[in-house]
């Protein structure tokens, strides 16, 4: 895909202009996906499932119409194949589930990371995969980047407030996502600074980290902090050249060290309750002293860069610099022996601390990031694993934990998902549903293996190994602009190995992908037309706008005939303008599709009389026995 523009003066000297539309188209790909979505809220709602995989799996349709795109490898294939199975037996559990519209939303979800894939796929070769990096990691940067500026200058990005939880969570939406989110910038980052061949390239990355790394620790997400470790630990493992790799982070370290203890100290930043005009006045502060940290690591890193090739040419510094490093990590293992305790105590008070009730009685955000505590998720994975347990091998229904959660919590916290990626697919969907998740996960481990010595490799492997760690205790699958950072990743490998493994002819490839790819389509654009009206009357409703919220309902049922939501929509709308019948004929039909909805059949009870609301209420006792709303009706 490269075009040649040749242009003639007058003096007939032809200047030729190679413009690489494959590397450019690479790098904006990377930066659309890896911070468009995760700026939509996340990706968290079904309009943003939709346009994501209408917007590539249309792209992708023409270039395989075109004959144009990479030629795919068996383990590209392998890549795209699992990920399909996994939608399909995903769509297939509503066979079976209680609520199909739960499971067919989820395959929803699905279907847009499936176009992410395939585009990517064919779009970046071995040598754009880089870029393709490169630009999920400006996308990151962007995000996160407006994260902490709505921090650091409140009331100007965003309201002024210090109650609800004072956690950094826009634009993504929630605060553990946008942790491990910044986790994998950095770890992005620190990969270039250490295997970029441009010195441009690595001053850029030694500058990003500064940025990243404060947006995380204004999230006090203690998940994304072990994940961060956990991926850098993967990477300096398997990284044939681990020295650079942990040189790139010394050098950057400090700077974000520096960065973190300037955070930790400006209370009005770190605590609940605070005036705005201290908010504002430590802000600036700190936005002035985190400039000058970045300019500062970007240095660094440029003199990193000039210096590289003599620290790579004298095998004797290298040595010197490991054996330092073994050093100070013995010491570091013996001081916190001596001080804590071995190994085995120090994973037993981890355990403990893990299994107790969270501290919730302080203000100060910081002492939050040192409790251990699993807060509630045992609870969520124990619900999980006993509906394993009753249906081993498929599983109730993908999209079914919350409505488990909601019959059999022990307490009255409400949860939509299981808090585990793994767990919630042995839950939903079985052992053949997480045999397939697990194993479109590893394709690109495989990769892996193959692409040690790629440029790419070690920020993409860390960063994949952080989303799967984290991803055990959250719920990122949920959030698509944090898993397409990992699958973009996972893509990148893949890209990079592809010269160790036999290509498929192109015309193969088009008579096995083109019809998937034109099918997947076709549903995208259905599932535009069904989401988009779907959330303007969500959001009409929020704003009390009946007839607008009423609309727009009909036209999403009209599209989404299977989903029970806009008729929870359309009832909710005609309650609000005083059509008390309509409502009550709209929950009706809603709870038809979702028998075991237990906010449908509260809905019902509420556009109800007599014995019909007695009999809706016992449902929605059965349902959610805890439901403080079911408590409130009952004592009225």
């Amino acid at each position: 895909m490269r075009y040649t523009l040749a242009i003639e003066y007058a003096d007939s000297r032809p200047l030729a202009v190679t413009l690489r539309l494959d590397a450019v188209s690479a790098a904006l790909l990377g930066f659309l996906l890896g911070g468009g979505v995760a700026a939509a809220d996340g990706g968290y709602f079904p309009e943003s499932w939709a346009w994501t995989a209408a917007l590539t799996l249309v792209p992708a349709t023409v270039i395989l119409i075109a004959g144009g795109g990479t030629r795919l490898r068996r383990l590209d294939l392998a890549f795209l194949g699992l990920l399909l199975a996994f939608g399909c037996w995903t769509l297939l559990s509503a066979t079976w589930s209680p609520s199909t519209t739960s499971a067919v939303f989820e395959a929803q979800r699905t279907l847009a990371y499936l176009g992410v894939v395939l585009l990517a796929l064919l779009v970046v070769e071995k040598r754009t995969a880089p870029l393709l990096l490169g630009g999920c990691l400006a996308g990151i940067t962007a995000v996160a980047g407006y994260a902490l500026l709505t921090r650091l200058l409140p009331g100007r990005f965003a309201s002024f407030d210090t109650i609800a939880g004072y956690r950094l969570s826009d634009p993504v939406g929630y605060w553990n996502g946008l942790g491990i989110y910044a986790a994998m910038g950095v770890l992005l980052a620190v990969g270039f600074l250490a295997r970029a061949e441009r010195t441009a390239s690595r001053a850029a990355a030694a500058a990003l980290p500064v940025v990243l790394v404060t947006t995380l620790y204004f999230t006090y997400s203690r998940g994304a902090w072990i994940a961060l470790a956990a991926g850098f630990a993967v990477a300096v493992a398997f990284d044939p050249t681990r020295l650079r790799l942990l040189l790139a982070s010394l050098v950057v370290a400090p700077w974000c060290v520096a960065a973190l203890w300037l955070a930790s100290r400006s209370e009005a930043l770190t605590t609940q309750g605070s005036s705005f005009a201290d908010a504002r006045s430590q802000g600036r502060t700190l936005l002035l002293e985190l400039a000058a940290l970045t300019l500062a690591s970007s240095a660094a890193g440029l003199t990193l860069a000039l210096l590289d090739r003599r620290f790579e040419a004298f095998a004797l510094a290298r040595r010197v610099f490991a054996g330092v490093l073994i050093v100070v990590a013995l010491a570091g293992i013996g001081v916190v022996w001596a001080q804590k305790g071995s190994p085995v105590s120090l994973a037993q008070s981890a355990w403990t601390r893990f299994r107790s009730t969270p501290i919730q009685s302080s203000a100060d955000l910081n002492s939050r990031l040192f409790d251990l505590s699993a807060n509630g998720r045992i609870d969520h994975w124990r619900v999980a694993w006993d509906d394993f347990t009753a249906h081993p091998v498929v599983g109730q229904g993908a999209g079914t934990f919350a409505a488990s959660w909601a019959q059999r919590r022990p307490v009255p916290l409400k949860v939509q998902n299981a808090h585990s990626l793994y767990l919630e697919n042995l839950d939903e969907l079985g052992v053949v549903g997480l045999a397939l998740l697990v194993g479109f996960l590893a394709v690109p481990a495989v990769a892996a293996v193959r692409t040690r010595r790629a440029v790419v490799f070690p920020g993409a492997i860390a960063a994949s190994a952080a989303y799967l760690v984290h991803a055990a205790a959250d719920w990122d699958w949920e959030l698509p602009g944090v898993t397409i950072v990992a699958l973009l990743a996972g893509v990148s490998l893949l890209a990079c190995a592809r010269g160790a493994t036999a290509s498929v002819a192109r015309t193969r490839r088009d008579l096995v992908v083109l019809p998937l790819a034109v099918a997947g389509t076709a549903l995208a654009l259905v599932s535009v037309l069904g989401a988009v009206p779907l959330g303007r009357s969500r959001d009409a409703v929020d704003a009390s706008r009946w007839a607008a919220a009423v609309s727009a309902a009909h036209d999403a049922e009209r599209w989404a005939p299977w989903s029970s939501e806009p008729l929870r929509l359309l009832g909710e709308a005609q309650l609000g303008a005083g059509d008390v019948t309509g409502a009550r004929v709209s929950f009706q039909k809603a709870v038809r599709k979702d028998p075991d909805s237990w906010l449908l059949w509260l809905d019902l009870a509420l556009a109800s009389n007599g014995s019909e609301r007695g009999a809706a209420l016992e449902r929605v006792q059965i349902l959610n026995p805890l439901s403080p709303q079911l408590k409130q009706l009952l004592a009225g």
